[in-house]
């Protein structure tokens, strides 16, 4: 598993600056998105999706 750690630091950095060009704050994309995963198993919430909500 050489490089998971870089791996997952460039996968969060990569989501949220997502957040930021989608214009949604980072750390309230972070919690919709935990609160969507425990409703509804499964359920993938990106950045672009809180945007028009």
């Amino acid at each position: 598993m050489i490089g998971s750690t870089r791996s997952l630091r460039v996968w969060a950095y990569t989501l949220l600056e997502s957040a930021k060009l989608a214009g949604v704050e980072p750390a309230a994309y972070l919690a919709e998105a935990t609160r969507r995963a425990i409703a509804t198993p499964g359920t993938v919430t990106l950045p672009r999706d809180l945007h028009s909500a």
